[in-house]
């Protein structure tokens, strides 16, 4: 199989340098500055439509075509329209003429358009999205983005999409999203192009579902530019850290360097109270428990980017994690039972080299690989005081991930507006895990020792076309070989989207899409982990991948006010809740697969600006949820619920250098399994002042001012019952200090006349 995908993608590359290419291009006003969002229109000599696509940021376009003379319209509202003819894919500079001539005696102030649509995608300006918020990094400047959210264990979610991937510049990484999210933490958000909202990503992208795409920014000129910067907050303990990143660039190298240290204590104080029936009794057992995680990180990345051409680029990029001195606390005390449990990390690192290639023909290939490796040693001794018995557990664990990820892709353009996509993917996990007792609570603990190995190859094509009356889709199919452990499966995924553009202020877009989603390889272990003397967290060898099904229409109007709907379908969901055991007096935490979970709703986003001084921006979710499970223990349960998710941005631009943030988050009630969350809510408030020539900035955020984003979970469902209430120290202070040097660019030096110097 790897021999045939070797070939495949070598054909890829062949073809590439044989085929079409892309007509590119720049786009600049009388001052030799860009002009973004020009819409320019291919057309071959007899007026027929080709393609069209938007500049981006810095005036480029790229627009594949197998034509060899062809006409170009540019157009911006903002310019006079321009007509070229060209017979080279190559065309050059472009340079458009301002109307300011005809509006003399008239002053337009316009707000920029918080989202255009491009190739199917919604495209956000993350930076100015971010420009009078408090967001200092690429990572918090994600979670403007409408519909975007944080769970309270650090995964990102998108209002109706079933599962969200990101992405860095459409590569794809075997980077966990963990990893991803703190090299995103590390990069300035002034690094970031844009953010591309995808409810079905491209099969080019190689992950299925909902995608964010972050594009980082391409240097077109001499520069020289870093940031130091310094965190403070406190959550129940100071946290420290700070970084520094540098980058220097020219037209056709790049290097970028980033380094993030950071001393952490996180803290999460639980109150349980179980009513269990056990062996013809009720015991009422209450106790509080405190699990303090504490140490210190690294992050750091290297980056070379070299350009050759217009639309050729080779990227070479090694990011790295190491943690240290890392110690998991925990005192559980009550009237079942008293514990106390250490766990210290004798090691956990992450390196990562990525080497990718992308050509102005084309085509795009690249290979990624990461090594993951972790050791604990945990121990725990319990009092039950009943009983007045003791018991302790004594174990050590550890994981290695070896990661291998190669692709390659191609896009032709086809004659009429089609455009035809094909490509493989190979994908080769190795895992070692194991979990060995010295002592056990229990004698059901046995010694874990397994390796397991993932193969996961794929081919995909797919198909798109470009009508003159506004309407666009893209159609594709991947077939895709998974193998795990003794485990084969061939599957179909088909995925599709459509774009109906009638102008820049109405536009409608639906999409479909199919994947599947994988539980943790950790997850899989049998093995039985003793979080105190009546809680345990067990493995599911047996546990199946869930399917899931998502179909989304968006309307967007005016490009900044989006109203949507979504349908989400989980087959062999899988989830976690805990179970009060029939068989021991003991709490289980066990993943299951459920029949499936259905959610349907809608999604409203509408952004509001008064003048200079006020940028808000309102997102409404209304949801129907339905879940079953036959197989949960023993016993099963049907849930459903209605429910809602509204949240509020408000940006107060008090002066250039001043501005103020209050933001609020608000969910009603849910089920989660046999859970019910009751309503959550949260209100968090920011100030960011620039100053030193806008080179430096202070940042003082409040998080969660009132201290209610931390859920107090009940169970009450066929004889399990239970509660507890947690607190995560979600209500905190940070204070973030940023400066940022360099900004050199090369100047134009004026050569001299020696055309008459010389013998």
């Amino acid at each position: 199989m790897r021999r045939y995908l070797l070939l495949f993608m070598l054909m890829l590359l062949q073809q590439a340098l044989l085929t079409a290419q892309n007509i590119t291009g720049k786009v600049l006003d009388e001052k030799s500055q860009a002009v973004e969002g020009a819409s320019v229109v291919v057309q071959s000599l007899d007026s027929t439509f080709v393609d069209v696509a938007l500049t981006a940021s810095d005036g480029s376009f790229s627009i594949p075509s197998t034509l060899t003379r062809f006409r170009l319209i540019v157009q911006h509202l903002s310019f006079f329209h321009k007509e070229v003819t060209a017979d080279a894919v190559a065309v050059g500079t472009i340079v458009l003429k301002r109307k300011d001539d005809e509006l003399q005696e008239l002053v337009v102030t316009a707000s920029r358009p918080l989202v255009r649509v491009e190739n199917g995608a919604l495209a956000y300006d993350v930076e100015a999205m971010a420009q009078n918020s408090t967001a200092n990094n690429a990572y918090e400047a994600i979670l403007r983005i409408p519909g975007v959210s944080e769970a309270s264990d650090g995964t990102l979610s998108l209002a109706g999409a079933g599962s969200l991937t990101v992405v860095l510049n459409g590569r794809p990484s075997s980077m966990t999203a963990e990893q991803l999210a703190t090299l995103l933490r590390s990069t300035p958000v002034e690094r970031v192009e844009r953010a591309d909202v995808m409810y079905s990503a491209p099969p080019s992208f190689h992950v299925r579902g909902a995608v964010v795409n972050v594009q980082l920014k391409k240097s077109n000129d001499y520069t020289f530019q870093g940031e130091l910067g310094a965190n403070y907050f406190n959550k129940y303990n100071d946290n420290y850290a700070t970084h520094a990143n540098l980058r220097m660039a020219t037209p056709k190298i790049a290097f970028d360097l980033m380094y993030k240290v950071g001393q952490y204590t996180e803290a999460q104080k639980m109150c349980l109270h179980s009513q269990h029936l056990f062996d013809g009794r009720l015991y009422d057992i209450r106790q509080e428990q405190i699990s303090v995680n504490e140490g210190r990180r690294h992050n750091y990345r290297a980056a070379l980017e070299y350009n050759w051409g217009e639309g050729d680029n080779l990227s070479l990029a090694y990011t790295g994690t190491l943690a240290e001195d890392v110690e998991r606390r925990s005192l559980s005390d009550g009237n079942y039972q008293k514990s106390e449990s250490i766990t210290a990390s004798d090691y956990d690192f992450m390196n990562n080299v990525s080497l990718s290639m992308q050509l102005s023909a084309g085509l795009s290939a690249g290979v990624d690989y990461t090594l993951y490796k972790s050791r604990d040693a945990s121990n725990m001794s319990v009092l039950y005081k009943e009983a007045g018995n003791l018991a302790r557990t004594v174990y050590t664990s550890g994981q290695k991930i070896g990661s291998l990820t190669a692709y390659a892709d191609r896009t032709r353009p086809l004659a009429r507006g089609w455009t035809l996509g094909y490509g493989a993917s190979y994908k080769f996990i190795s895992t070692e895990n194991y979990q060995h007792y010295s002592e056990a609570l229990t004698p059901s603990a046995p010694d874990i020792d397994t390796e397991l190995d993932e193969t996961t190859a794929s081919l995909y094509f797919s198909a798109g076309k470009q009508y003159a009356s506004g309407v666009s889709f893209n159609l594709s199919a991947t077939g895709e070989y998974y193998k795990i452990g003794d485990y084969k499966k061939w599957s179909f995924y088909p995925q599709g989207s459509l774009t109906w553009m009638r102008n820049p202020n109405h536009i409608l877009q639906a999409s479909l899409s199919v994947d599947k989603h994988f539980p943790s390889y950790w997850a899989l272990q049998g093995t039985v982990s003793y979080l105190d003397g009546y809680s345990e967290l067990h493995g599911s060898p047996g546990l199946r991948p869930l399917t899931r099904y998502n179909m989304n229409v968006n309307y967007i109007y005016k490009q900044k006010y989006v109203a949507g709907l979504f349908y989400i379908y989980h087959d062999n969901f899988f989830g976690q809740t805990p179970y009060q055991s029939s068989e021991r007096l003991v709490l289980i935490y066990k993943m299951l697969n459920w029949n499936y979970l259905a959610q349907t709703g809608v999604n409203f986003v509408v952004p509001v600006k008064v003048g200079n001084w006020l940028d808000s921006r309102l997102t409404l979710t209304g949801i129907y949820m339905h879940q079953r499970c036959d197989e949960y223990f023993d016993l099963g349960f049907v849930r459903d619920n209605w429910g809602a998710v509204i949240s509020l941005n408000n940006s107060f631009i008090l002066c250039e250098a001043l501005s103020l943030e209050l933001n609020g988050f608000m969910q009603t009630p849910a089920a989660q399994g046999t859970f019910d969350i009751p309503t959550l809510a949260e209100v968090t408030a920011g100030a960011r002042w620039t100053f030193a020539r806008e080179k430096a900035s202070l940042t003082l955020r409040w998080n969660d001012i009132f201290d209610t984003f931390s859920p107090d979970l009940s169970l009450d469902y066929k004889g399990q019952k239970m509660s507890m209430k947690n607190n995560d120290y979600t209500s905190y202070l940070s204070l973030d200090f940023v400066y940022r040097f360099g900004g050199y660019k090369k100047r134009e030096i004026k050569e001299v006349d020696t055309s008459r110097f010389g013998r």
